[in-house]
């Protein structure tokens, strides 16, 4: 192991933030679903007539219901979201502590399910900007010694979608930044292992560094 000493503590860390992150994913699912349970509910009390007193007071209850609903289950989803951005910022920490073998046996080896979901979690429009942010600094420290098994798994038309994204405004910024540093890694180490097969990863990761140049003149 590259950086930290106790191996099996650091790994069993990092399987259980998998499992609270999985966990916090399958809430803010859940809070998914049951708000557009509530939207299909509003609709049905928008369209109710209203010829006498019980129908008014029957209308007014539903409304007032549903905003509380709403209110409760958007505190709830915030606090999730807040919790999976905690996990993983811990998680992507560990990773880049331990270094590439432990990537290899946490990440790989033993959660490529985990790895799978989070891949297609960035795909989808009603994700979470904060998520898919974190999510994408993950993935960098990966690919910094990991490049050629994540590229296997990360599709280049996955970060391209994410570049051209408009449902994020937000945190599109930052998106945008995490994409490009994961493109040039990736284009960097082919560029380089195409023109010279012998040259290492650490070869590579001296010219990582550049990026920061690369980047300002993008802005």
């Amino acid at each position: 192991m590259e950086n930290i000493d106790n191996k099996d503590f650091y790994i069993a860390d990092a399987k259980s933030i998998i499992e609270k992150i999985a966990n916090e994913l399958n809430e803010i699912e859940k809070s998914a679903s049951n708000a557009n349970e509530n939207s299909n509910t509003k609709s049905y009390y928008s369209d109710i007539d209203q010829p006498n007193e019980k129908r008014s007071k029957t209308f007014h209850f539903g409304q007032k219901y549903i905003k509380l609903n709403e209110e409760t289950q958007n505190d709830e989803s915030n606090e999730h979201v807040r919790k999976t951005v905690d996990f993983l910022r811990d998680l992507t920490l560990i990773c880049w502590m331990g270094g590439s073998r432990l990537q290899n046996e946490v990440i790989f080896q033993q959660n490529q399910a985990f790895l799978n979901r989070i891949i297609n979690y960035i795909t989808r429009s009603a994700s979470k900007g904060p998520i898919i942010v974190e999510i994408l600094k993950f993935f960098e420290i990966i690919m910094r010694d990991n490049v050629e098994i994540m590229s296997k798994f990360l599709d280049r038309k996955i970060l391209q979608n994410l570049l051209n994204q408009r449902t994020h405004e937000n945190e599109k910024q930052m998106i945008s930044r995490w994409v490009l540093k994961i493109l040039y890694i990736s284009q960097l180490y082919y560029s380089n292992t195409s023109a010279n097969p012998d040259v290492s990863l650490e070869d590579y990761r001296n010219y990582i560094d550049d990026y920061k140049k690369i980047y300002k003149q993008t802005k």
